[in-house]
Formats: C-alpha cells, sequence, structure tokens
C-alpha cells in the first residue's frame, strides 16, 4: 500500500511540473530579467520601449494571471545577487526586479524591431574618441572629477558643426574612465506637421 501511494504521489508531482512548465520556461541558471508588470499592454509596451535601449533584447510577455511582463533575456545568472548588484550599480534599473524561469508566461505579445547601427567609437581613457553619422559628430573624452578622486567620461555632440549637447557620465567616475557611443536608427514615426520632419537616428552613450 505504501508502495502505491508512493507511486501516486511521484506521478502526481510530475503532472505538476509539467503544469508549470510555459512555453516561454527556462531550465538551469538560465532567467528573464523582470524589469515591470503592468495591467494594461500599452503601458507595458511603453515601458518596454523605455528599456529598449539598455536591453536589445527587451520584450512584453503575458502571464497567467492576466497582466503583461516588460522583461529582458534569457540571459544566464549563475549568481543572481552579483547580477543583480551589477545591473543596480550600472544604473536605469529598478531596485524591485526580479528573475523569473518564466513558467508564468504564456505568450509573446511585443517584441521591438531589429536595431539598425549607424557606427560606433569606444573612448579608451586616452586620447578622445569621435563617432561621425552623416552631419551629427560626436567625440568623448574625459575630465577630472572636483576632487580628483578619479576622472568622468564626457559625450559632446555636434549637429552640422553646431553644438548639440554635452553629456557628463557623472555616476560613472573611475581612475581611467572608458564608454563607448553608439548610433543607432529609430524605428519611422509619424512626420511632425509643424516641421515636416522625423528622426532619423539616436546616439547612445554608456560608460564601460
Amino acid at each position: 500500500m505504501r508502495l502505491v501511494s508512493a507511486i501516486v504521489v511521484a506521478v502526481t508531482c510530475t503532472i505538476s511540473s509539467a503544469v508549470l512548465a510555459g512555453p516561454f520556461s527556462l531550465s538551469d541558471d538560465s532567467r528573464w530579467i523582470a524589469l515591470a508588470s503592468r495591467q494594461n499592454l500599452d503601458e507595458a509596451i511603453g515601458v518596454a520601449r523605455a528599456y529598449r535601449w539598455q536591453f536589445p533584447a527587451i520584450r512584453v510577455m503575458q502571464a497567467t494571471n492576466g497582466w503583461y511582463a516588460v522583461v529582458a533575456g534569457p540571459e544566464r545568472i549563475p549568481n543572481a545577487r552579483a547580477f543583480k548588484d551589477n545591473l543596480l550599480r550600472t544604473g536605469g534599473v529598478p531596485k524591485d526586479l526580479l528573475f523569473s524561469k518564466g513558467d508564468a508566461y504564456v505568450s509573446e505579445v511585443w517584441k521591438p524591431s531589429p536595431v539598425v547601427t549607424l557606427g560606433e567609437a569606444k573612448f579608451e581613457g586616452k586620447g578622445p574618441a569621435t563617432l561621425r553619422v552623416g552631419d551629427l559628430s560626436v567625440s568623448v573624452t574625459s575630465v577630472p572629477e572636483k576632487d580628483g578622486s578619479g576622472r568622468i567620461p564626457v559625450a559632446t555632440g555636434y549637429q552640422s558643426g553646431k553644438l548639440a549637447f554635452t553629456i557628463r557620465l557623472d555616476e560613472n567616475s573611475s581612475s581611467e574612465a572608458h564608454a563607448q557611443v553608439t548610433a543607432i536608427r529609430l524605428a519611422p514615426v509619424a512626420v511632425n506637421p509643424r516641421s515636416c520632419s522625423r528622426p532619423t537616428g539616436v546616439a547612445r552613450i554608456a560608460a564601460l
């Protein structure tokens, strides 16, 4: 009788595991990076678009409870605490982000179109790095901290020879600053009736 009960329990556990596993379930140390969840699909897509440049593999999943999860990945995460600490150190992510095996995700409802890279340049901490795309020129160099404790990457952009922007990556100071600038093409948008123009590209700058 005990043997029969043990077999029934084992079969029940196997069936329960199969039911819990969904089409986007991950195994081993692979995980989805769950950045946010929303009840409204349009809101979830809006959040996903905001994270797109930081996480190219961003997408929106619908969960079994009807909510929409904004997730990136999947990524191999052997040490969840170390991986999360590194993301928080980089900045731009919510402190309450979670790692999910994806068992509750039933369908992928939104995914961005592929990002078209127009060019990139890396600043290695010595001479300035310059990226040129059309009439846009972005130069990356570094300046010393006020207290002399390190150096800060600074990016300066020029459009048709005129100063367009200056960005200081203050949160990423180090003894030898490194950064990368990448120009990517934006997705087509409706024409602005006032200016009759549309954005075609943007420069993404990140400290390394």
